[in-house]
This record gives structure tokens, C-alpha cells and sequence, in this order.
């Protein structure tokens, strides 16, 4: 049944058609996410701590080269008045260009949420991003993913 219905979304589905020329590249764009690797984003050239990404999607929509990523921590740095202390330990996802490294968008409304999986639908030119209500390391404010079921 699995196969069966694997097999009819796949059929159904319409990839992005590649133009006539296309070869692949199979050169190496570097990696920027991995301890005290550049930070593209900081003009002052501070690197990344490490925390770049857990659960990464790579994608290409309208010709560019996306990574979908699952972050958490540091989030007093990213979303402005976030405060720890008081809100906990933070999960989020964010877009980044993965050609150049820099940040397209770090999205706020995915806080408290974690392992994110991502599609780019070519159609639309939409990116969909799907992640679970889990607050991944927040002790102080869980979400409904984290609460533990009483008997």
C-alpha cells in the first residue's frame, strides 16, 4: 500500500524541467556551517559557533541554490527582545543561500518548533516547510509536542 501510494504522488508530481544546456556541477561550494567557519552575515567577520543547522534540506527553486535549516539556541542574537531567561531555550528554521552563506530569513513564527523537513514546489514557487511542535531543549516553556501524557 505504502509503494502504491509512493508511486502515485510520484507520478502525479512535475519536477522543474532543466533547460536545454543543463549539465550537472559537480563542484564543491564549500560547507558554511561548522565551527569557526566565516559568518556571512556578521559584518564584523565573527564566526559560526557550531550551531548551524540540525535537520538540513538542500533545494534549488527558480535557479538558486537553498538550504533549509533547523536551528536552536542563540536565538537573542537572531530574533530581537527573544530573552532566554524567560521564554527558554530556543528551536527555529531558517533559509539560507547556499551558494553565498548569507541568511535569506530566519522565521519567527517556527519558534518553539523543531525538526523541520522542507519541498520547493516549482509550480507555485512556493517553499514548504514542516516541523513539529516540539520545543526541542526548552524546559521552561514545552510545547504541546513536549508535554507528557498522564495516566
Amino acid at each position: 500500500r505504502v509503494l502504491l501510494l509512493l508511486a502515485a504522488s510520484m507520478a502525479g508530481s512535475r519536477g522543474q524541467i532543466p533547460s536545454r544546456g543543463w549539465t550537472p556541477n559537480s563542484e564543491s561550494i564549500g560547507t558554511y556551517c561548522y565551527k569557526d567557519a566565516r559568518n556571512p552575515n556578521d559584518p564584523g567577520g565573527q564566526a559560526h559557533d557550531g550551531g548551524c543547522g540540525c535537520e538540513n534540506t538542500l533545494m534549488r527553486l527558480d535557479g538558486r541554490l537553498i538550504m533549509m535549516e533547523s536551528s536552536e539556541h542563540g536565538c537573542e542574537n537572531v530574533f530581537p527582545g527573544y530573552n532566554s531567561t524567560t521564554e527558554g531555550d530556543c528551536s527555529y528554521f531558517r533559509l539560507r543561500d547556499a551558494l553565498t552563506g548569507s541568511v535569506i530569513a530566519n522565521v519567527s513564527g517556527s519558534l518553539r518548533h523543531s525538526f523541520f523537513a522542507a519541498v520547493a514546489d516549482h509550480t507555485s514557487r512556493t517553499v514548504w516547510v514542516f516541523g513539529s511542535a516540539h520545543a526541542r531543549g526548552n524546559t521552561v516553556r514545552p510545547n504541546v509536542c513536549d508535554i507528557k501524557p498522564t495516566r
